[in-house]
């Protein structure tokens, strides 16, 4: 198989594990383990330290050393990680296995696309755009096996994930190609800094990349409250679970409008970001379309309102990852690429609120339709700074 062919497959089926894990775990961690709103945010603050501690350590290692077997080691942990979860109804166990599972998404991140960008030498502008509507495919199918292996038991589901994430990652050792010459390089303190040095410079020298760290830290300040709460909003407070169907039920359904409405988006993307033409102002309206949305979900009372605001809300971000992610790798050279994706994707840029253990705790204080009006308000800061990307980027001609 060719690399385009093993990175849209893989793509396929982690979107499908992860939907089908995460579908069934919202009930399993609602219903079962009965967690309360701060132990939901508590877990994504779990997830999120171990990404803040791994994540620039693994994407020095995967340019280092191997970028393919940096993507197989973090299948397997997050597969690991998954039986732990559904192997307790304690929650320090619990929030153990995020942290496990989190380690295993800092080997993923970035080494993925980066060895992408390197086996093809070619712009992967194209290939990322596919890969995510790969991704809302998988979502899809994830999503109904869920339901209908869910509704049974969700410890079911979650199990079935993590093979699935198992036997992807034999599948990477059998036929993932990696042509790239790595140096046998001795892991020494010394070559790990240097390696972190150059990626801070590089950022810091390139008028682009300094823009979209801006934008990166403020997508990462919102993510967690939103992540971790909506399935209770809409359950609860929207009053959804009063219908007559399983709550796996429900959730799975207002997934597959949310995957939906990304894949219609990200269409329309790969008419209108051509050659990066109008990035700034795509952005702009992407970044303000989630701000509109998600104030919209905790304004509205009327499920059907709040609905209509989440959903586009969810679109539009799904549908600016791509676009962030290959201007990224666009303007960043070979040597450094996944050092560069782990020191600037959202999860990593928003360190000060992630270093404090009881972040999650602080946000469980707040009323959730409050902390859905803060997040519009710090979306705010994207959709203005995104304007002052240049109106053109030139992908090939990279500044290095």
């Amino acid at each position: 198989m060719n690399p385009k062919s093993i990175y849209l497959v893989s793509r396929l089926f982690m979107s499908f594990a992860f939907n089908l894990m995460f579908t069934a775990a919202i009930i399993y961690r609602i219903d079962v383990v009965k967690l309360e709103i701060y132990q939901l945010i508590l877990l994504g603050t779990a997830l999120e330290i171990a990404v803040l501690a791994f994540e620039v350590p693994t994407g020095v290692v995967a340019d280092l050393y191997s970028r393919k077997w940096s993507v197989i080691i973090g299948l397997l942990i997050i597969a690991s990680g998954f039986f732990l979860e559904l192997s307790t109804t304690v929650f320090l166990v619990i929030f153990l296995a995020q942290i496990v599972w989190g380690l295993g998404e800092t080997f993923i991140s970035g080494a993925f696309d980066a060895w992408l960008s390197d086996e093809t030498n070619h712009s992967v502008k194209e290939t990322l755009l596919t890969g995510k509507q790969y991704s809302l495919l998988g979502s899809v199918g994830g999503i109904l096996l869920s339901g209908l292996i869910g509704s049974i038991n969700p410890v079911y589901a979650m199990a079935t994930a993590g093979i699935i994430m198992g036997l992807l990652a034999g599948f990477l050792i059998l036929f993932m190609p990696e042509q790239r010459n790595f140096e046998k390089v001795h892991q020494t303190w010394k070559d790990y800094f240097s390696q972190l040095g150059q990626g801070f410079t590089h950022i810091k020298k390139h008028h682009v990349l300094r823009i979209l760290f801006i934008i990166m830290l403020f997508l990462g300040l919102y993510s967690e409250g939103i992540d971790r709460t909506y399935q209770v909003h809409v359950l609860d407070n929207l009053g959804l679970r009063s219908l007559a169907l399983s709550p796996v039920w429900i959730i799975a359904g207002l997934k597959l409008f949310m995957v939906t409405s990304g894949a219609l988006l990200i269409a329309i993307n790969k008419r209108v970001f051509t050659e990066a033409h109008h990035v700034n102002a795509w952005l702009t309206l992407l970044f303000f379309l989630m701000a509109f949305g998600i104030f919209s979900f905790g304004f509205f009372n009327a499920p059907l309102m709040a609905l209509l605001g989440f959903v586009p809300f969810h679109a539009a971000r799904a549908s600016s990852e791509p676009i962030l992610i290959n201007v990224m790798v666009e303007n960043t050279p070979a040597s450094m690429k996944a050092t560069v994706l782990f020191e600037l994707w959202p999860t990593r840029c928003d360190w000060p609120t992630r270093i404090r253990g009881t972040h999650g705790f602080h946000w469980g204080l707040f009323s959730l339709p409050v902390l859905y009006y803060v997040t519009a308000f710090i979306l705010l800061v994207p959709v203005i700074t995104a304007y002052f990307l240049p109106k053109t980027i030139e992908l090939d001609d990279l500044v290095l």
